[in-house]
């Protein structure tokens, strides 16, 4: 038989897909579009399953319905309660979307939204550190035997073995003289050893891989998070 709303004192039984059980007010649970239909439909039985939704979101949809269920206009309250980790407001819009609570869904869709965009700004921080450290790295000298002399990044002298070694052993901090090198092909050794060190690889194809509009970088973090792979959770440049 069909319900309705004013008859709060009925209390239904909802199950996650954890088998977690909560007891609610069938008004509380009205509040979700989906039991909403269940129950007016009347195919409520004793318990209603929800096989998208484990325990520990289906307690904070409840909690969310409960402080909802005779005031929605609680901004204040709304902002807070979406303060949380990444995992549970992902999570917590997927049982939004999954349950039919639209004002749920948009304030943990703002939410992603803002926490995106601190990502990025954090991000451009740490790249932009990344480069000066790089940058600013340990020089040293190499010396032809010419007797010319080139200055070049530890980091990208040591694509060689011969300067890894000796960097190595510590004997970097004066110029070393490569006596079989002219200074015209150690002017290319150097040019070749900048552009194939790894760091400076890896960064240019890290900001050129999450150079995304913001559409596509939301939807990058937002199912690579539900995976639990991280790796690829980069900002744009």
């Amino acid at each position: 038989m069909a319900s309705s709303a004013s008859s709060s004192s009925k209390t239904l039984k909802l199950k996650s897909s954890d088998d977690q059980e909560f007891e609610v007010d069938e008004s509380v649970a009205m509040m979700s579009g989906l039991l909403k239909s269940k129950i007016e439909q009347g195919a409520v039985n004793d318990t209603i399953h929800l096989p998208e939704v484990r325990g520990e979101l289906l307690s904070k949809v409840i909690e969310y319905c409960k402080k909802h269920v005779h005031d929605q206009e609680m901004e204040n309250w709304d902002s807070h309660f979406v303060t949380v980790n990444d995992h549970i407001i992902l999570g917590l819009q997927k049982a939004a979307d999954y349950m039919g609570i639209p004002n749920l869904s948009s304030w943990t869709s703002s939410a992603i939204t803002v926490s995106v965009k601190k990502e990025i700004q954090r991000r451009r921080c740490c790249k932009i550190g990344a480069w000066q450290s790089f940058q600013q790295g340990d020089m040293m000298k190499l010396r032809s035997s010419e007797g010319d002399e080139f200055e070049i990044d530890e980091t990208a002298a040591m694509v060689s073995e011969l300067l890894k070694k000796m960097i190595e052993k510590g004997l970097s901090d004066e110029p070393i003289t490569l006596l079989n090198v002219t200074g015209e092909v150690l002017s290319h050794v150097t040019e070749y050893c900048n552009k194939h060190s790894p760091e400076v690889e890896i960064l240019k194809w890290d900001a050129d891989f999450v150079d995304l509009d913001m559409h596509t970088l939301y939807e990058l973090r937002l199912r690579t998070a539900y995976a639990q792979y991280l790796p690829f959770n980069k900002s744009k440049k």
